[in-house]
């Protein structure tokens, strides 16, 4: 339901200089279901429109039957007859966590990305406590870029695990209140524009997953969501995609007979030895 909710739904974005908080709930709201032949998933659709402007912001949500998994896609069309006013800092996902037990951490579960180095693809902690904050983003608009768009919050004996899926410049970021509670954002790293009369955008798909469980089975479940309902599948399992080995700039810079056709067509038989 707070998916599809008129009120309190977990997106947000600042309009003509004010909170959606402000004035969403003020705005005409449709929620559907959506046909589909699939039977392991349910599509919704919720739409909420801005009488003033045309503004409509429209969200297409799939649940999972088999998982207690849900993602949305976010996207802002101006149906009206002039510009809209600015829209900015638009968040995807916006929700506040029941986290308040103060003494208990919540522990945010990240993955550096690619750091060129030792490092790269490394599993991080990071521990809140009350007052405290954590945000993440990748670097020049390369999604794994010094950062991975895959997280984890674990609170007592609940683990979520999240997905941005977003190609470009993300950003989340997660704050603690004194009181304890948390508040996860998650979105376009920075947004300012107007849209022109008939222009849509749309969001990062956020996907979502709710375990009381322990963090190893929360993700043994979330892979399989992945290899089930988001990898190509061919005759009802998942596709072995092809795999690209490119290394030629990284290192001739240091081994300089690897900046060969010799070297080059040594590499390509030592990958086909790995198979």
């Amino acid at each position: 339901a707070p998916l599809l909710s008129a009120e309190r739904p977990p997106l947000s974005f600042t309009y003509g200089g004010r909170s959606s908080a402000e004035f969403l709930s003020g705005w005409r709201h449709e929620a559907q279901g959506i046909a589909t032949d699939a039977d392991d998933r349910r599509l919704w659709q919720a739409r909420w429109s801005d009488p003033d402007t045309g503004l409509i912001v429209a969200a297409e949500l799939t649940v999972y039957r088999d998982y207690p998994a849900a993602d949305w896609v976010v996207s802002f069309e101006n149906a009206g007859s002039a510009d809209t006013p600015i829209l900015e800092d638009i968040q995807a996902l916006d929700l506040s966590l029941l986290s308040s037990v103060a003494d208990r951490p919540v522990t945010i579960g990240h993955n550096v990305g690619d750091v060129f180095g030792a490092r790269s693809f490394a599993n991080e902690d990071e521990e809140l406590t009350p007052g405290d904050g954590f945000a993440m983003a990748p670097q020049g608009g390369r999604s794994s870029n010094g950062a991975f768009p895959f997280f984890d919050v674990r609170y007592g004996d609940r683990t979520i695990v999240a997905a941005i899926g977003w190609s470009g410049q993300w950003r989340m970021e997660a704050k603690r209140g004194e009181d304890g509670a948390t508040r996860l954002r998650a979105g376009i790293e920075r947004t300012h524009l107007t849209l022109h009369p008939g222009e849509r955008i749309r969001m990062p798909r956020i996907l979502l997953t709710l375990h009381e469980a322990d963090p190893v089975t929360a993700h043994n479940r979330f892979r399989r969501l992945m290899l089930h309902q988001y990898v190509p599948q061919q005759d009802g399992r998942p596709v072995l995609m092809p795999v690209s080995l490119a290394c030629f700039d990284r290192y001739s810079w240091t081994v300089p007979e690897w900046a060969t056709e010799k070297g080059q067509l040594e590499g390509i038989d030592w990958a086909a030895d790995l198979g």
